[in-house]
């Protein structure tokens, strides 16, 4: 009997081992459901980390969902449930609120759905964040539940999506209390129009990501400046944003470690050359088609600047069939070069990156493998770049990286080696771009790649 006990007696395996083993479990695996019930199985230790996976994240369709399923869901996360060990609210680190898909005839506002979110949500919401495996921040996303096309613009600016009351009175009151909650750091905002600005006063928001949505005008507030202690902002038509964050009372005052700033119309200009300001990493995505003016950038009086991204990437359709006379026109537009020139300051940051991503979409096999080159060189060489380059980098040690990934897709039914792009095209990008090499602080990264 004894050495039956002693047999059976398992070895002592640290918990952050368990953990990283269930960590590495390939999720995509036909068999995973399968495999991760029964670990679940194993030990309480592994049921627990196996939950943190099963219910890390909750999406909530705010007015689609049936009504009977909200209010499962409200039992199964109640106050009595939450203090229990295996509760799956202590998990659940990251919510998406849902708006706008629902069943015809059904109004946006029912009073009672709106009263049970809003019991969802303070019962999510109510521990530390520290009840969970890992001790994983709280992560709060709104936004709608279908393409942004869907909906009509409304806003004194144009903005497609929902306004922000929609969610209803009862949810709004509890995402201002969520708004002070300590352990909530990322918030994501996406589709919608008339969002008060206070909805993002927490202290503790560390990460913001706004997509195609409208502020409301700024409220009465302290002294106090909106979102202190951000760490990065990734910011898309979001026109009033930067007014009602960055305006003269509310001024950052620490620097944002990276910003990310959809550059997409002249509206935006203001915006970026205010929070280019408070940036240490800035990455402008432009807009193909947008000219950039020949202007004094702002940012250019902060020493918070050290590290300039520039990044470009659009799709270019190519009709190369010589019995067609049809011609897809190109909208008239700056060359890119002069675009990224004009984008930047006279004191240049000690690490520049410009990126040009282009898909060639070709319907008709090109008379000339290299023709779709030469097309995107005539739309973006022009020579001041160079000289600016050439300038800047030797005389400040500024070291600069150009990457022009250019992709060809061929929509055509015949076989062909799409090894022939990286062959042929590569060496004939390199010595139109010639005027780059030898430059001091300056590195040419090509790829041309088919399929």
């Amino acid at each position: 009997m004894y050495m039956t006990q002693t047999c059976l007696r398992l070895p002592h395996i640290p918990t952050e081992v368990i953990h990283e083993i269930i960590d590495k479990v390939p999720s995509g695996d036909s068999g995973f459901l399968s495999t991760r019930s029964n670990v679940a199985l194993v030990s309480r230790c592994c049921r627990h980390r196996i939950n943190f996976h099963r219910f890390s994240e909750l999406e909530i369709y705010i007015h689609s969902m049936p009504f009977d399923r909200l209010k499962t869901l409200a039992g199964l996360l109640d106050s009595n449930t939450w203090r229990q060990q295996e509760g799956i609210a202590q998990h659940i680190k990251s919510v998406f609120l849902k708006l706008g898909q629902r069943s015809p005839g059904t109004p946006l506002y029912i009073q009672s759905r709106d009263s049970i979110i809003a019991d969802i949500l303070t019962n999510l919401f109510k521990g530390s964040g520290s009840g969970s495996s890992d001790g994983t921040p709280y992560s709060l996303s709104i936004g709608t539940s279908t393409s942004f096309s869907h909906y009509h613009k409304n806003g004194p600016h144009p903005m497609t999506g929902l306004a922000f009351d929609t969610l209803g009175a009862e949810t709004i009151s509890i995402l201002h209390v969520l708004s002070r909650n300590r352990h909530l750091t990322t918030l994501r905002l996406e589709a919608m129009w008339n969002v008060p600005s206070s909805i993002f006063s927490a202290l503790s928001i560390l990460n913001l990501y706004i997509n195609h949505v409208q502020f409301a005008a700024t409220e009465s507030l302290d002294n106090s400046p909106l979102l202190p202690n951000l760490v990065y902002l990734d910011a898309k038509e979001a026109h009033t944003f930067v007014p009602t964050c960055y305006g003269p009372r509310n001024e950052h005052a620490r620097a944002i470690r990276k910003v990310r700033f959809w550059l997409r119309d002249e509206q935006e200009y203001p915006g970026l050359f205010i929070i280019g300001k408070y940036a240490t990493t800035l990455e402008i995505v432009l807009h193909k088609i947008l000219d950039i003016p020949r202007a004094s950038v702002d940012y250019v009086q902060s020493s918070t600047l050290k590290h300039l991204r520039v990044l470009m990437e659009y799709d270019q359709y190519i009709v190369s069939d010589p019995t067609n006379d049809e011609v897809i026109p190109e909208m008239p537009h700056q060359l890119y070069f002069l675009n990224m020139l004009h984008l930047l300051p006279s004191d240049p940051p000690p690490v520049l990156d410009f990126e040009i991503k282009v898909c060639l979409l070709y319907y008709h096999y090109p008379a000339t493998v290299c023709e779709g080159i030469y097309n995107f060189y005539s739309q973006v060489y022009h020579p001041s770049l160079v000289r600016w380059l050439e300038r800047r980098c030797s005389s400040t040690g500024t070291q600069a990286t150009l990457t022009f990934d250019i992709y060809f897709n061929l929509r055509l039914n015949i076989d062909y080696d799409p090894n022939i792009f990286q062959e042929e095209c590569e060496p004939y990008l390199h010595n139109l771009l010639s005027a780059f090499n030898g430059l001091d602080g300056v590195k040419l990264d090509l790829r041309v790649s088919g399929g």
